[in-house]
Formats: C-alpha cells, structure tokens, sequence
C-alpha cells in the first residue's frame, strides 16, 4: 500500500539489493504492484525487506507475497 504516513524499503534478493521502493503517496493507493522479480530458473531464494532510515515516516506495510509457477 502507497500512502502519506509510508516511508522507503530495500529490497534484498538472495542478499544482493535490488529495489529501492518509495511508498509515499499524498492520497491512499491500495492493490499495487510495487516490486517484481522473474527468474529463468526455479529455485529457492530469500527476499529481505529492510526499512530505510527516513525522515518522515517509517511506516511500510507488506499485503502479500505472491509466486506463480
């Protein structure tokens, strides 16, 4: 969810940062895809979600993790 009181996330994948996402948003934004990730291969792998130190909020909310197969 994007929103006025959301900060920033890292993402990491597999302990590589891939993403830097911003959630702020003036007006609430619910459903919305904020990061992706395909590979070419199956596999397991660990995706870590870091809060960065903002100055506004810190706030981050996670709706759901989804795998297709």
């Amino acid at each position: 969810m994007k929103g006025a009181g959301r900060g920033h996330v890292h993402v990491y994948v597999d302990g590589v940062l891939r993403a830097k996402v911003d959630l702020y948003r003036s007006t609430a934004q619910q459903r919305a895809v904020v990061w992706q990730q395909a590979w070419t291969a199956s596999g397991t792998h660990t995706v870590r979600l870091v809060v960065a130190g903002t100055s506004g909020p810190p706030r981050v909310d996670v709706d759901a993790f989804a795998v297709l197969k």
